[in-house]
This record gives C-alpha cells, sequence and structure tokens, in this order.
C-alpha cells in the first residue's frame, strides 16, 4: 500500500512542476510557424481555378462566324442580326435570342452558337463586320470580320 501511495505523490510533484517554455523553444516555434505560412497561403491560392470557358466560347464563336461569312455569297447585316446565303441559296440568319447567338437555316429550326451573352451587336463596314459581344459576367469581346470574295 505505500508503495501505490508513493507513486502518486512523484506523479502529483511532476503535475505541479513548474517547467515553462524557454527562448530557444519559442524561437523554434516561431520559426516553423514563419515557415509554413507562405506555403500555406500559395497551397490556398493554388486551389482557386479560374475559368476560360466564357473567353474561349466567344473566340470559337468568331471562328465560326469567319467561317459562315466566307463561304456566304451574299451577306446583310443590320444592328443586332446578319443574314446569310450560301451557294446553295441556303438563308442562314445569326442573331440573339435571349441569352444566346443562334442560327436558323431557312427559317427551319436553329443551332446555338454560343451562351450566356447579354449583348450581341453588328456594325456594318463595307468590306466587312464589327462584331460585339458583352457576356452576362460583363466581359466585353469584338471581331471585325472581312467578307471574302
Amino acid at each position: 500500500m505505500l508503495n501505490k501511495k508513493k507513486k502518486i505523490y512523484v506523479f502529483m510533484d511532476y503535475l505541479k512542476a513548474e517547467n515553462g517554455f524557454s527562448m530557444v523553444s519559442a524561437l523554434f516555434t516561431l520559426s516553423i510557424l514563419l515557415t509554413t505560412l507562405p506555403i500555406l497561403a500559395f497551397a490556398i491560392q493554388s486551389t482557386q481555378f479560374h475559368s476560360k470557358y466564357d473567353e474561349l466560347s466567344v473566340q470559337q464563336f468568331f471562328i465560326i462566324l469567319q467561317k459562315e461569312v466566307s463561304l456566304s455569297t451574299y451577306a446583310e447585316v443590320d444592328d443586332h442580326s446578319i443574314i446569310l446565303e450560301s451557294m446553295k441559296r441556303d438563308t442562314a440568319n445569326i442573331h440573339q435570342y435571349q441569352n444566346s447567338v443562334r442560327r436558323k437555316l431557312n427559317n427551319k429550326g436553329h443551332e446555338i452558337y454560343i451562351r450566356d451573352i447579354k449583348d450581341f451587336s453588328l456594325i456594318p463596314y463595307e468590306w466587312g463586320v464589327k462584331v460585339n459581344i458583352t457576356t452576362l459576367q460583363g466581359e466585353e469581346h469584338e471581331k471585325i470580320i472581312s467578307y471574302y470574295q
């Protein structure tokens, strides 16, 4: 029985010991924190992803529109639509419909060329057309498309 009491007293003395932090342990802890914080900030920043989907879809639309215009024999442009006639006498009307730009072929059905568009406007020139697109996020894109003859 005395042996158990002696062990308890030793344990209690250990708990009552007043060992504090030394200057070396404080500096060591501070150096670990200062080393890991920049790495942690970089890791958090690298997890953020900035999508280029809107920009790529607008650029792809410009490529498709340039191809449509170059293959057409006739083009008529107003503020918000372009009417193209092909060699087969098919008529394609490209215009904004709600939040997308669509192509109607011979007024039958339609194809969606690009989505999430706030504004689609055209400025006619003698040698081409200037296309202005504003996305729902507010990004503005413009391209001048030349007629080929």
